[in-house]
């Protein structure tokens, strides 16, 4: 999943606002400094979802990666034989 540089720190500021509303944390020390640990690390582990897809993508072979890309489209074998064969329609 890919996010802007300007989503993370969006999604950082709502992450601790709800945090300090709920009573989950307490800050003790600067929110901006809070916040910046909180964009490290959904970066960090943004870089590592990328690793796995990556490698996966590596890993698979073409019939695979053909249907990969099919179902990121919304074309899977399911839909396509719904358009060849429509259910009948009652009523």
């Amino acid at each position: 999943m890919k996010l802007t540089d300007d989503k993370i720190s969006h999604l950082t500021h709502v992450i601790l606002k709800g945090l300090l509303e709920k009573g989950a944390v307490t800050a003790l020390d600067e929110e901006a400094h809070i916040r910046r640990e909180i964009k490290r690390v959904i970066i960090k582990e943004l870089k590592i979802v990328d690793a796995i897809d990556e490698s996966v993508r590596k890993n698979c072979s073409p019939t695979q990666k053909r249907s990969m890309r099919a179902v990121r489209n919304g074309k899977s074998c399911i839909t396509n034989s719904m358009r060849k064969n429509p259910p009948e329609r009652k009523g």
